[in-house]
């Protein structure tokens, strides 16, 4: 989306490959930690359920 950080959390995909995005392969925690400080609103979330529940059980899924 233009205007946007990407960030894309794989195990597979190599960074080298894809120069435009942010690839997260570990340390989830300190990338959301990263994405939380940095300036903006909201973090949105596509993907599958996987990474969603990594999310919450990390505690970084705002329910509302």
């Amino acid at each position: 989306m233009p205007g946007m950080q990407t960030c894309i959390f794989s195990r597979t995909l190599r960074p080298e490959d894809h120069p435009d995005v942010t690839i997260v392969r570990d340390n989830v925690p300190a990338a959301i930690a990263s994405l939380r400080q940095s300036s903006g609103k909201d973090i949105w979330l596509f993907g599958g359920g996987d990474l969603f529940r990594s999310l919450l059980g990390l505690g970084e899924v705002d329910m509302i």
